[in-house]
């Protein structure tokens, strides 16, 4: 029973780094249960409760509506995630979601005394081994939409153990940019860009927390300010999380950059893949050389005015961080 306590932990020690990084807000209570206002239809006879892992929170810069999570922290090993496990997991959590919505329990233990917000549910699948390393949305993606429990006006997200991998990284190379600007770890300033967006206008373009849709989508872009020799600099970071296979993807990213002028407030731009294709950088470079021949006439810029902007945009590859937690270990630290 140990055992399973300490592994379950590491999801929840996972969690809790990324998430505080990425500025979200923690309701403060943690493994509580909250009664389930329709037992039958969920389910739930037997306990009469649904459980609540952990509940975060964050403003959205989008509709100006305060959202939580009710979030699921699961920690699997590799082998035991299957498509099964999480079409079950993300019925339970749909259900709590349901019911998380018109509870005045959950919003007495949970809610922060906010008077007006939204429940959508994350399921956040660690792979607490290490080891898991099949496309995890290929694999839920071959499942019928009736096959997905999640009822119509509803919304789950699902954290996959190689998106974890991925915000994982950004956490654990973000620090490390720290540095190299000269910037404290526990005092640095970093701002996270929000995309544009025709359904919702939104009052920032740079903010302090980062939606989960932005941690769900294919980049996301960080920036520092920071001093360098008594000068300041600006920079951009879009961590990049497709593989870079075509060189159209990164043709379409560099027309990006230059649509949402982030060269008109910093001095570089650096694209950082999290899992590269072993032509990644080739492909990069091919794409920013057919974006100067391709669009500068089209543009009515001097090929050599945009070369030059073209030149503050740069690629690297960085090693994807898995975070491989001892049981024992977490087991002598609960004692």
């Amino acid at each position: 029973m140990g055992e399973t306590i300490n592994i379950g932990a590491m999801a929840e020690l996972l969690s809790t780094e990324l998430f505080s990084f990425f500025g979200w807000d923690e309701s403060g209570l943690t493994n509580e249960n909250f009664k389930c206002l329709d037992v039958e239809a969920h389910g739930r006879k037997q306990s009469g409760t649904h459980p609540a892992d952990t509940v975060l929170g964050y403003l959205d810069p989008w509709t100006d509506e305060y959202l939580f999570l009710h979030v699921d922290l699961k920690s699997y090993k590799a082998e035991s995630i299957s498509k099964s496990s999480i079409v079950t997991s993300l019925r339970h959590l749909s259900n709590a979601t349901e019911c998380a919505n018109a509870s005045e329990e959950w919003a007495e233990m949970f809610a922060m005394q906010k008077s007006e917000y939204s429940v959508k549910g994350l399921l956040f699948i660690f792979n607490h081994d290490g080891e898991y390393d099949r496309d995890f949305e290929k694999m839920l993606s071959s499942s019928s939409a009736s096959a997905i429990p999640i009822k119509r006006g509803q919304g789950v997200y699902i954290l996959s153990p190689q998106r974890i991998a991925y915000l994982s990284t950004i956490v654990h190379d973000a620090k490390e940019t720290f540095y190299d600007c000269g910037l404290s770890k526990d005092s640095a300033e970093y701002k996270f860009l929000l995309p544009d967006t025709t359904l919702f206008r939104f009052q920032q373009e740079k903010a302090d927390m980062a939606p989960i849709e932005l941690m769900l989508g294919p980049w996301i872009i960080m920036y520092f300010e920071y001093e360098d020799d008594g000068k300041n600099q600006k920079k951009y970071v879009i961590y990049y999380y497709e593989s870079g296979e075509d060189k159209h993807e990164f043709v379409y990213l560099i027309d990006y950059v230059f649509r949402a002028h982030l060269l008109r407030d910093a001095d570089q731009v650096v694209v950082k893949a999290v899992f590269p294709h072993e032509k990644a950088a080739i492909n990069f470079n091919s794409a920013k050389q057919f974006y100067s021949s391709a669009y500068s006439k089209d543009l009515h810029v001097q090929q050599k005015h945009l070369g030059g902007r073209l030149d503050k945009i740069s690629f690297d590859s960085i090693k994807a961080v898995k975070y491989q937690y001892s049981k024992y270990e977490i087991g002598m630290k609960n004692r």
